[in-house]
């Protein structure tokens, strides 16, 4: 059934997002990013967050809308933008974005948060900052968020359990190549953008399913073929492993990145982009080698229908990148 107020206030939140993205002012921008705040609290307490996630989440919000309005009144004051205002504007980003090393509150509301909110946060909520970022771009300051977030969301998802986890650092160095990748080419950055949210929904839409949240509760899905190919294929999709589709945007950021010489920063997101695959062929190696489990507490998608949908996204996952080549060459 749909909840009608659930739906409006999605509704606000997609609304004030193209509204933000779409002003001439940042003013209006700042009002579109505060709409989208008191749209998404709602819809943190009707899925049943609790209460303290969501203080730290409005807490952090406000502490960045304030520092992005405080840089406003200076720029509307001294009638240009110098270093510091920039500065300051893209700290109030940053922020926004649960950015590394600004992350620790972005980790701490994921473990309470549904799957659904979980999707929302890792892609929608990632589209206002990102694209007034490219606003009053500094090189300097993306190259340190650029390095902080790859080497943070490789390194410290190596010791998690959680999936939530393990989604929300996979994200946090995604959210390093889109940060690259936004600097070079904004075409590329939306194909990247899009990507990397089909392969999310795809994945966070079946553990939703099943109702898995923790690593070793995914070793249990060996007793349906289907649900194990399909898991399995999109973990390594978001891993970035070729010929899976994930591997296609990194592919071509990769070659945009040695055209414009930026060796150093190619080689460490390549690097850390292998870190994170491990975190998923981990779970694939545990799901293939474990024997034979039945577990009352799983829910297996017994729905043909479904069944066969995210059979056919796992397929389309595995032959967008032939079919990207072919468009390419």
């Amino acid at each position: 059934m749909i909840n009608l107020t659930n739906l409006i206030f999605y509704l606000i939140l997609i609304l004030s997002s193209l509204f933000s993205i779409s002003s001439n002012s940042w003013f209006s921008c700042w009002m579109g990013m505060e709409i989208n705040l008191f749209a998404f609290i709602p819809l943190l307490f009707f899925n049943n967050m609790n209460s303290e996630s969501m203080i730290k989440y409005f807490i952090i919000q406000v502490m960045s809308s304030s520092l992005m309005l405080f840089s406003i009144f200076l720029i509307m004051n001294k009638m240009n933008m110098n270093l510091i205002i920039i500065i300051i504007l893209n700290l109030s980003f940053f922020m926004k974005l649960g950015s590394a090393p600004f992350h620790y509150w972005y980790i701490q509301i994921i473990k309470s948060m549904n799957w659904k909110n979980c999707f929302i946060l890792f892609t929608w909520q990632k589209i206002i900052p990102m694209i007034l970022l490219n606003y009053n771009f500094n090189t300097f300051m993306f190259y340190f968020f650029i390095s902080m977030n790859v080497l943070m969301g490789s390194l410290e998802g190596l010791n998690q359990i959680s999936l939530r986890s393990i989604m929300n650092f996979s994200s946090i160095n995604h959210l390093g190549w889109m940060f690259m990748i936004i600097y070079m080419n904004k075409n590329l950055w939306l194909i990247y953008f899009m990507s990397y949210s089909f392969m999310s929904l795809i994945l966070i839409l079946m553990f939703y399913m099943m109702n898995i949240s923790f690593m070793n509760q995914i070793y249990y899905i060996k007793n349906n073929f289907m649900n194990t190919f399909n898991v399995i294929i999109n973990l390594l999709s978001l891993g970035g492993l070729p010929p899976m589709m994930g591997f296609f945007p990194k592919w071509i950021s990769i070659q945009y990145m040695i055209i414009n010489k930026e060796f150093f920063i190619s080689l460490l997101l390549t690097i850390t982009s292998l870190i994170t695959l491990y975190f998923y062929l981990r779970l694939t190696f545990s799901i293939m080698n474990l024997i034979y489990t039945k577990i009352k507490w799983i829910y297996l998608i017994k729905n043909n229908f479904l069944t066969i949908t995210m059979f056919m996204f796992s397929f389309f996952s595995i032959m967008m990148l032939l079919i990207f080549s072919m468009i390419m060459f």
